[in-house]
């Protein structure tokens, strides 16, 4: 029969229980105020295939309506399923406030699904990364990049074949494709039918061109061409060694759309090398450069023939691969009279050196097997000089030394007269000497036809001995002889002095006969008259 919990809002009529109701319609019903909650079983096929169903309801108008029911089987199918009537959304949310944590949101005008967000856009939106985890180890996650636009894919109805890719066509739609080895496109097997200007590697716009080991920038290649390396570079197999930049092989420097005959080339080389085969050289004169013949030397060849060589002790050698001095230059068997060392100061100015000569080689003077030194201001055909000479001196000392004027002058420290004033080629003598000369001997070669053997010429007018005293009063020289003022102020020529000494002497000797004749005349007559005294 019918009956009610003392009380207590729970009412029972023998099949039916019913909670806030006294007329429960179904097996169980909570019914309190507007909402209600009941547990039913029935053959209504448009709700169950009579299964136990719970439904949840309100109160409208008068009459009771359900807004929504759990049941475990819909049209045929055993599912359990929680149905939602009157066009109602389902939320299933850790938190009070939904917008907070939407959780998992059913959208019902849509029939969309939302996974943390309460705007589902698509049938299921997932607001955040989607994980796919086939094992307790491992997973495939998908997230959506940081952009401001929304990209929609709509993927193929099929499957693709083996090696195929998904492409885009720009506007969402992926669609299989068979890759393919065009010849216009760099490939990972190479570039070959590739046409430089529209395939290539690298950017079009005004970004860096950066290369990547192990997520490290290790070089980079500017809007402007500069190429910026971080690390060691080696061009060719690997390296053990720690230089920054280091080419395994020959190296060529050329700039673009010029000629490859004077691009510097560089020789990779690990031994020692020639005249011939130097290390820096030019790409069609590879035998001009520089070469690495021994440890702790180097030398410059021209035409692969040697030139210029410094050995380990510092010794320079110009023509010789074996300097024998700090500075050594050699011809070897070369013409006679060829210069081995010129310097020069301007265009004009020149002097050089000859270590043997020929015949005649550059003036009247040498002979074979002569060694010169030569100077000129003038670079004519001739090289003749003006005016320029030749000085020989200690720097400290402005005052001392040898010059060699361009006419053949000698002059020894010559640079003042006897009067302190400048008299660098005094009077022109072939030799000028300022101080003494010390010889064993020295021979004086007359040039005048004019000896004094004329003074014993019967027709030589010589002066009375009466003549000379005259002369001698008046002068207070001998006749013909340099006064002492004259003599200070020319000198005297030795050849010329010798000459009017003679001619004095000469001249005494004829005096000297003419006394002993009057001499011997005087004797004769005091012998005779003694005689007569005698008598």
């Amino acid at each position: 029969g019918t009956s009610t919990v003392v009380n207590s809002s729970i009412f029972d009529d023998g099949s039916k229980i019913g909670l806030f109701t006294a007329a429960p319609d179904q097996i169980f019903e909570l019914r309190h105020s507007t909402p209600y909650v009941r547990l039913r079983d029935n053959n209504n096929t448009t709700d169950v295939n009579g299964t136990c169903v719970i439904e949840f309801g309100q109160q409208s108008g008068g009459a009771w309506s359900r807004t929504s029911y759990i049941g475990d089987g819909f049209s045929g199918f055993r599912a359990l399923g929680i149905v939602l009537e009157n066009s109602a959304d389902f939320l299933i949310s850790s938190n009070a406030n939904p917008s907070a944590n939407p959780g998992l949101f059913f959208e019902n005008s849509n029939q969309y699904v939302g996974i943390n967000t309460l705007t589902p856009g698509s049938e299921l939106d997932v607001k955040g990364t989607l994980r796919l985890s086939g094992s307790t180890s491992g997973y495939v996650g998908f997230a959506p990049a940081a952009a401001a636009g929304s990209t929609t894919y709509t993927i193929p109805s099929a499957d693709g074949t083996s090696g195929q890719v998904l492409q885009t066509n720009g506007s969402g739609v992926l669609s299989w494709l068979t890759p393919s080895t065009p010849s216009t496109a760099w490939q990972l097997t190479g570039n070959s039918g590739t046409n430089p200007p529209i395939n290539f590697i690298g950017t079009t716009d005004s970004k860096d061109f950066v290369f990547k080991t192990y997520n490290n920038e290790r070089m980079r290649i500017d809007s402007v061409g500069k190429v910026h390396v971080n690390g060691k570079v080696t061009l060719g197999p690997s390296s053990i060694y720690a230089e920054q930049f280091q080419v395994a092989g020959n190296a060529l420097f050329v700039e673009q759309g010029y000629s490859l005959g004077i691009a510097p080339f560089i020789r990779g080389g690990h031994t020692y090398t020639t005249k011939t085969t130097p290390d820096y050289s030019w790409y069609q004169d590879n035998q001009t450069g520089i070469f690495h013949p021994a440890l702790k030397e180097i030398g410059i060849t021209t035409g692969g023939s040697g030139g210029f060589r410094i050995d380990s002790t510092g010794n320079v050698g110009i023509g010789t691969s074996h300097s024998t001095s700090i500075f050594h230059v050699a011809y070897g068997s070369g013409v006679l009279g060829t210069k081995v060392a010129t310097f020069s100061y301007g265009a004009q100015n020149n002097m050089f050196i000859a270590p043997k000569l020929d015949n005649l080689s550059y003036d009247s003077l040498s002979v074979s097997g002569d060694q010169g030194i030569f100077w000129s201001d003038n670079q004519g055909s001739n090289g003749t000089n003006s005016t320029a000479g030749l000085v020989i001196a200690p720097y400290s000392n402005k005052n001392i030394g040898i010059r060699i004027t361009s006419d053949g002058n000698v002059g020894i420290d010559t640079s003042l007269d006897t009067n302190n004033t400048p008299n660098r080629n005094p009077n022109n003598y072939k030799l000028a000497v300022n101080g003494n000369i010390g010889a064993k001997e020295v021979f004086v070669e007359i040039t005048s036809t004019t000896w004094p053997d004329y003074v014993f010429d019967k027709k030589y007018e010589l002066l009375s001995l009466k003549d000379v005293e005259s002369y001698i009063d008046t002068n207070s020289h001998l006749p013909n002889v340099p006064s002492a003022s004259e003599i200070g102020e020319k000198g005297i020529a030795v050849g010329e002095m010798n000459a009017v000494l003679l001619k004095k002497v000469e001249e005494l000797t004829l005096y000297l006969i003419e006394q002993n004749k009057i001499i011997n005349e005087f004797k004769e007559r005091i012998s005779t008259l003694e005689s007569k005294i005698k008598q």
